[in-house]
């Protein structure tokens, strides 16, 4: 079955890391789940990092919509179509959305050792 966020349509937020030569994805569906390993791979492209992480949120079910794009530098973000995500140069970037977590909020959540 598809899966869709019909909020603005993102269905997944990816974060870029490396450089231009040397790149890696960590992605995040709207349901939470995590995808990618963040592995910096010699001679992949941001651009291959995008269309590999659409790649693998479309494997995963979500068959249209945007993704929101976070350059490796962290404050930077553009959106893209999912099944036809742009070339990192092309992307139109924006400042970055900033998610902020207490350590009140952390130590909440945190799991307690047995």
């Amino acid at each position: 079955m598809a899966k869709r966020n019909h909020t603005r349509g993102i269905v997944a937020e990816i974060a870029l890391y490396g450089s231009h030569e040397n790149a890696g994805w960590l992605a995040q569906t709207a349901n939470g789940d995590m995808m990618g390993d963040g592995e910096l791979l010699q001679g992949r492209t941001l651009t291959e990092a995008i269309w590999l992480a659409c790649r693998e949120i479309t494997a995963a079910g979500y068959t249209t919509g945007k993704v929101r794009v976070f350059a490796p530098s962290g404050y930077w973000q553009a959106t893209t179509d999912l099944n036809l995500a742009a070339y990192y140069g092309n992307l139109v970037w924006e400042k970055a959305i900033v998610y902020a977590i207490s350590a009140k909020e952390i130590l909440a959540h945190a799991e307690t050792p047995a």
